[in-house]
């Protein structure tokens, strides 16, 4: 198979800078948590945020899948205002408050049972070591002090404390830190991800058995009764890009974490609170199944306020009420005592009144709906027969309000040097919209997998759907069609190791010309066409044909052209400017794909041709795709 076309490091280097430097930045005494100054943000309203520069964005991804209101909504607003007037702070271990007391309420009532008691934290991270620490607790006060390890997944993310960082799986994030991470307590098994681990002979209950004897072999592995529980996101958000569980799987892991006494916990930090298209995740994507300890955050509180939850079932809350009769956890703005819910008055009114809108205007129905739309223009906008994209596009999923593009090129990736999501993240922003770039997400290791995600406010309308999806997909080939530009301007089609020169055509009439061949062999279609054909190499040439074996001929002809004999005949494209050669990219790749498909709608117009195709799936065919590289320019 012939080698993948490589991006020049020199090449790489310079576009990504080009793309994630801000036009002007001014100084700062931040340490940001990015490698480039970020714009500051002067106003917001809704979905979208204006720049202190004067550009205004769109916000498709709401933070970090946070804002699901959007800014300024005004019943939250005043909501707040109207609690700085009465009681701004009080300290949790000695005083509680009336929005914290209704918060915790309307989150036990609402649950449909599942849960008995709320703690309060000031975000995710914080929920989570809430977790693990009420967690141990319940075991301490029921007496089963030797259980004192958790079992989570690799390719997870539970925070970015120590503790949720030990808890979780993420490369990345957790490599500088590895040597003080705690291995000892802390245990992982397989994600459950099928699309990338799922074995091609299983079917979707052989894989989730195989998944269900990995956690109980683990239990073994470590004695079940020292096991804490099991740790799990419902819908796994920033590490592999909005990815659920297969059906049945929530189910199989609660039997193991129930046959040996173990929690089941769940993390919806970034999958909960309306953003799957029901309140709690688990409702929709888990199997319906509740767990006895969850964390919530982002949602609750949409970004009006540092808010997280740590919900727990009536078996945890019995146990520690029974004993200690409190929560030993808590910091100076959040926290609990399981008689007495504590928490900030400000973020837990701010919380209130996210939820109340979010009822009142009936937002997870809008947000269902949406999310589908959104999903559709995806589909239209990334994998459509003339979509530059299309090879490269190997998933899109989600639902309700949180979905994600995961895109694949091959073993050699032609963004060596760079990562396309973070190049798409900076060119949607230069484009006026802002979504959320990761890497890593493809393999346990990661070390390769480029995915965006977008988590738009609840209350998103149609219309702006549409204006996200139109700026997204545009981004997405800005990139592409900066990277073709760059390595046109480095490597000649006659220079390409993936090209064997054989010499002038027969039969040609056309002086200074070279041709090159490679082939596309069966099951290689992947592999070629994002190496070569979506590169449009062949820009760099001013005359163009393809032919194909006899074996694969539907007809005598293709676009009108004779193809009687290999070399003889041959359909001929004007050379055009660099310029116009990048708006016609699309065009380009539709023509070259077309050999093993039907042609609609094909004319020939002298030196110039356009085609539309039904499709370029499936493409699996050989065929040969010969490049006559012109030594001249033709006049225009």
């Amino acid at each position: 198979m012939a080698p993948a076309l490589e991006v020049d490091s020199s090449i790489a280097t310079h576009s990504t800078n080009d793309l994630k430097q801000p036009k002007s930045a001014r100084p700062t005494n931040i340490l940001h948590r990015t490698p480039w100054q970020p714009p500051v943000a002067v106003a917001a309203e809704g979905i979208y945020i204006d720049l202190e520069d004067g550009r205004r964005l769109i916000d498709a991804v709401g933070g970090a899948a946070v804002a699901c209101l959007g800014n300024s909504h005004p019943t939250v607003m005043q909501t707040i205002k109207a609690q700085v007037d009465k009681v701004s702070y009080v300290y949790n271990m000695q005083l509680s408050n009336e929005p914290a007391e209704a918060l915790a309420k309307r989150l036990v009532d609402t649950s449909n049972g599942a849960f008995a008691l709320v703690g309060f934290a000031s975000g995710g991270s914080e929920a989570m070591e809430g977790v693990i620490k009420a967690a141990r607790q319940y075991f301490y006060e029921i007496g089963q002090t030797q259980r004192n390890k958790f079992i989570a997944r690799q390719l997870s993310f539970h925070g970015n404390t120590l503790g949720t960082l030990s808890l979780a799986y993420h490369p990345t994030r957790r490599a500088p830190y590895a040597a003080v991470l705690d291995t000892d307590h802390f245990h992982h098994v397989s994600p459950a991800y099928a699309k990338r681990f799922q074995k091609p002979e299983e079917t979707e209950e052989d894989y989730v058995e195989r998944l269900r004897a990995e956690l109980e072999a683990k239990f073994i592995e470590l004695g079940p009764d020292t096991v804490i529980g099991f740790v799990a996101e419902t819908v796994v958000g920033a590490t592999t890009g909005v990815v659920p569980a297969p059906k049945g799987y929530f189910k199989a892991m609660k039997s193991v974490c129930d046959k040996y006494g173990a929690l089941f916990i769940l993390d919806e930090v970034m999958s909960g609170m309306g953003r799957m298209g029901t309140l709690h995740a688990w409702q929709s994507f888990g199997d319906n199944v509740a767990p006895d300890i969850q964390a919530v955050a982002k949602g609750l509180g949409g970004g009006y306020a540092s808010i997280g939850a740590v919900l727990m079932s009536k078996k945890i809350a019995d146990g520690i009420r029974d004993n200690a009769g409190l929560w030993k956890h808590g910091h100076t703005y959040q926290g609990s005592c399981l008689r007495i819910y504590k928490a900030h008055p400000l973020a837990c009114a701010a919380s209130l009144a996210v939820q109340d809108v979010i009822e009142q205007e009936n937002l997870l129905e809008n947000i269902r709906l949406q999310g589908n739309y959104l999903r559709q223009l995806l589909e239209e906008g990334l994998t459509g027969p003339n979509s530059l994209a299309s090879p490269y596009v190997f998933d899109i999923r989600g639902g309700g309000g949180f979905w994600a593009v995961e895109f694949e090129f091959g073993p050699n990736n032609i963004f060596k040097g760079s990562s396309f999501a973070m190049l798409v993240q900076a060119k949607a922003l230069e484009n006026g919209l802002i979504v959320m770039g990761m890497v890593g997400g493809a393999n346990i290791e990661g070390t390769k997998g480029d995915h965006i995600i977008f988590a738009p406010a609840y209350n998103v309308t149609k219309e702006e759907v549409r204006k996200i999806v139109d700026v997204f997909v545009r981004s997405v080939e800005d990139v592409l069609r900066e990277y073709n530009s760059l390595l046109i301007s480095n490597q000649r089609a006659s220079k390409l190791s993936c090209f064997r020169k054989i010499g002038d055509p027969k039969g040609s009439q056309s002086p200074n010309l070279d041709v090159f061949e490679t082939r596309l062999l069966p099951g290689g279609r992947e592999s070629f066409l994002r190496d070569f054909l979506t590169w449009q190499v062949f820009h760099t040439c001013n005359l163009a044909y393809l032919t194909l074996p006899d074996s694969t001929r539907k007809s005598s002809t293709w676009l009108g052209v004779p193809m009687q004999a290999k070399f003889s005949q041959w359909a001929v494209f004007r050379g055009n400017t660099p310029s116009t050669r990048i708006s016609l990219l699309g065009r380009y790749f539709t023509l070259v794909t077309l050999p093993c498909r039907t042609v609609q709608e094909s004319q020939v117009h002298g030196w110039e041709c356009q085609c539309k195709p039904n499709s370029v799936n499936g493409l699996y065919l050989e065929a040969i795709l010969l490049l006559l590289v012109s030594r001249y320019k033709f006049s225009e």
